[in-house]
Parts: structure tokens; C-alpha cells; sequence
């Protein structure tokens, strides 16, 4: 009898897709249940790419994301709810926090009404798995739980610890989002195998939830080179350094823009340009006083469109005070753009080779990677090509072979008898809420 699979993401996460396509390949019957897909040669299709003329960009931006042919013999069944949720949630008063955990309630429901088809394998995202996994254990179905970021409480932490050092005031932490975060907590302490985007991500899941390493098996995101055409050689100008992602504590812009203000102070010839969306008025305030004089704020650039970004640089930066992976940056890479990452970043970057790696929050220590990009042409050029070639080693193709590895090596591919829930690890019996945390 043909092994069946069930892969259930209401965020169409990269990993599940190419999960999904993996146990395809390996002879697997797979459910795969995502958020809006589409086959650009439906009907549907045509009609939406109709409306997208008439729209705004928001809406061809999304069948651009969304057209992914490598996927459709997988037949994904489209679940609209997700995208409406979100869509519905900017056009209220409501936070969208609350949208986003109705939208992993949801795809939680879901799947665990799923299991009634008697999959042997269940594939779910971090979130939205909570009494799918709790009801897997009980029906003897073994279960995968894909993880894109570190512990959201040790994060906030870390988020909160740097804000108060450079004078914001805590962020309070909603009901919804702070619901969110323990059903991810306990998901830790029931699923079968975890797959983290990187080790860094990895290891937080192990300090918070008591879980043995062996657990938890780490697979960097793959990257579609072929989409990114490597960067050609610039005309003279200043060296241009670029930031993509949300403009927020987390990812350390300041670090960025201090950096580039205090190198052009001494004369050298270093722009900064700062693609993504800011959502925090206060550290947009704090930003303010610092932009101008070579730094520029460019506003979010949908993801099939950055590609001109990456063009006009010479170097990422990517200053993050905990990021479970960072795709800019193998993205950068494949555009043979050198990148300069913090240790808190889970994206692989060879320290000296195709990047700089610095301490996380040593403002200094980035000035020093930048400055000695910006003072060596050669170097640039030397860690391009090798950015380059890292990039192009980072396939999908390798993510689903060493995913299938992992899984075969923990034995999660092969069934096993119901049984009763296995107790969970104490640790995650009642998620301590981490300090920075408060409740509303």
C-alpha cells in the first residue's frame, strides 16, 4: 500500500512546498493543503491577472509570489481563508495579530479534521499544529513540525533588552500574539521531528523546551538561483550598501545606518539604501534624526521586484538581533553580493569568505566589515564570486534531499502502532512566560 502523507501551511512557507514535493518524490501519496496557489493556465487565473491590471500592485504582487510551476503536480487544494483573513484584518480596527492567530487556528482545525484520512506522515508549521499533533500522538500518525524562527519569548527578549538600551519603552504583548507563542511552545514537546531553518533557530528550540538536540534536525532554506542573475561589474560611485526587511528593533537598522554615517563622516564614499516597511511609529522616530546625508529610506519593494535592488548594491547588511534564517541574504548572495550578518542570523554566511559575520549588537564591529568592503575593490569582488558560488550550493534540491535524510535517519518515516500521548517534557508543560513578555 502507497504511503500517504499529509502537509497542511496556511502561509505558504517555501519549506512545506518543497516538503511536500520531497515525499512525493520518495513514492508518497501527498495531501498538500496551502494557502492560494495557482496555476497560471486555470481559468481563475486568467481572470484574477485581469482584475491585477486594474488593481493595485498589491494584487499582481501576490500571483507573481504565488506562480511556482515546480509545485503543480502536487495539485495543491487552495484554502482561501488565510489570505482573506489577513486582507480582512488591514481594513479593520482589529490588530492584525488577531487574523494571524485565527489564520494558524484555522489550519490547525483543519489538519487534525485531516487525520480522519489516515495519513501516515502529518507536515505542519510552527503555530498551527498544536492539537493536530496532540491528536496525531494519540492516532499513531508520526509528525513534522517545520520551524522558521527561534522561541518567539527568547526572542522578544532579546528585542526587548535592545530597545531599552537605546531609550524605547517595552512593547506590550497582546493577548493573541502571546496565545500564539505557547501553542508554539507545546508544539515543541509534541511533535515527533523538528526541522529548523538553522542551527541558531535550532538551539533556541532546545534551551526552551527541553527537548534532546537529536530532535531537532536543522536544513537551511534552499535558494532559486536561476531567478537572480549574478551582479555585474558597477560603474565608479560610492559603495552602495543595502538593508532589506522590516524596519524594526529586531533587525538592527540602526546598527546599519550608524555604521554608514560614521564611515562617511571620515570621508569615505558608502551609501545606505533601506528597502522594507517600518510598523513601529516610535523606532521610526528614533530613526528620523539619522536619515539623510547618504542614508535613504526606499520604502518596501514587493520580492519578485528586488532583484533591481540587489543589482545597484555592492554589499547586504543584514545587522539582525535574532533572525531565524534571513532569505535576503542568500538571495543577495546569489546576486554575488557580499553580506555582512550578525551571529544571531541563521542564514549561512562563511565568516571572511563570502561575508563578515559580527557579534550581534557590536555597532563597531559592523563598521569595521563595512569599512574594509568599502576601502577594497578586490575584496568585494573576490567575496561576490564566492557569495556567488554559495548561493548556487544552497539548491532546494539539496534542502528536500537532506530533509529526507534527516527524516530517515530519526525513523520518522516509518509507521508506527496508535498508542497513548507520551507525557510532555516538564519544561513545556506550562510555557514560562519570558520576562519581557507581558500579558495585556
Amino acid at each position: 500500500m502507497t504511503a500517504r502523507a499529509l502537509v497542511v501551511d496556511g502561509t505558504n512557507i517555501p519549506e512545506s512546498r518543497h516538503l511536500a514535493l520531497a515525499l512525493r518524490e520518495a513514492g508518497y501519496d501527498v495531501d498538500f493543503h496551502c494557502s492560494f496557489e495557482f496555476d497560471p493556465t486555470s481559468a481563475v487565473a486568467r481572470a484574477l491577472r485581469v482584475i491585477a491590471r486594474s488593481d493595485d500592485t498589491s494584487l499582481g504582487s501576490l500571483l507573481e509570489r504565488r506562480r511556482r510551476p515546480a509545485f503543480y503536480p502536487l495539485q495543491p487544494r487552495n484554502w482561501y481563508l488565510p489570505d482573506l483573513l489577513v486582507a480582512i484584518a488591514r481594513r479593520s480596527p482589529l490588530p492584525t495579530s488577531v487574523a494571524y492567530l485565527l489564520n494558524n487556528l484555522a489550519a490547525d482545525l483543519l489538519a487534525s479534521r485531516l487525520l480522519a484520512r489516515k495519513p501516515d506522515v502529518v507536515v505542519l508549521r510552527q503555530g498551527s499544529a498544536f492539537w493536530t499533533l496532540s491528536r496525531a500522538r494519540t492516532q499513531g500518525v508520526r509528525s513534522i513540525l517545520l520551524v522558521t524562527t527561534p522561541d518567539p519569548f527568547e526572542e522578544h527578549g532579546l528585542v526587548e533588552a535592545e530597545r531599552l538600551a537605546i531609550g524605547l519603552p517595552v512593547e506590550r504583548v497582546d493577548g493573541p500574539t502571546l496565545r500564539l507563542w505557547e501553542r508554539i511552545r507545546r508544539e515543541y514537546a509534541l511533535a515527533d521531528r523538528i526541522l529548523a531553518q538553522s542551527r541558531f533557530a535550532g538551539d533556541s528550540v532546545v534551551r526552551s523546551s527541553g527537548r534532546e538536540i537529536e530532535a531537532i534536525g536543522v536544513v537551511p532554506m534552499g535558494c532559486d538561483v536561476a531567478l537572480t542573475k549574478a551582479r555585474g561589474a558597477r560603474s565608479r560611485g560610492p559603495v552602495r550598501a543595502l538593508f532589506v526587511g522590516s524596519i524594526s528593533v529586531r533587525k538592527g537598522v540602526h546598527y546599519a545606518v550608524q555604521a554608514v554615517r560614521e564611515l562617511r563622516l571620515e570621508g569615505l564614499p558608502v551609501e545606505l539604501d533601506v528597502v522594507g516597511s517600518c510598523d513601529d511609529p516610535r523606532y521610526e522616530r528614533f530613526l528620523a534624526p539619522m536619515l539623510g546625508d547618504g542614508v535613504r529610506m526606499g520604502g518596501p519593494v514587493p520580492s519578485h521586484l528586488l532583484a533591481d535592488q540587489y543589482a545597484r548594491a555592492d554589499v547586504l547588511v543584514l545587522p539582525s538581533l535574532s533572525d531565524g534564517f534571513g532569505m535576503v541574504v542568500t538571495e543577495a548572495k546569489a546576486a554575488s553580493l557580499p553580506a555582512i550578518v550578525t551571529d544571531r542570523c541563521g542564514v549561512p554566511v562563511r565568516d571572511g569568505e563570502d561575508g563578515f559575520v559580527v557579534p550581534a549588537g557590536n555597532g563597531g564591529a559592523l563598521k569595521e566589515a563595512l569599512r574594509r568592503l568599502v576601502e577594497d575593490g578586490a575584496l568585494r569582488a573576490r567575496m561576490g564570486l564566492a557569495a556567488r558560488a554559495s548561493a548556487e550550493a544552497l539548491s532546494w534540491t539539496t534542502y528536500r534531499a537532506e530533509a529526507m535524510r534527516l527524516l530517515h535517519a530519526g525513523d520518522i518515516l516509518r509507521p508506527r502502532s496508535a498508542k497513548a500521548s507520551s507525557p510532555r517534557p516538564a519544561a513545556c508543560e506550562r510555557p514560562e512566560i519570558f520576562a519581557g513578555a507581558r500579558r495585556p
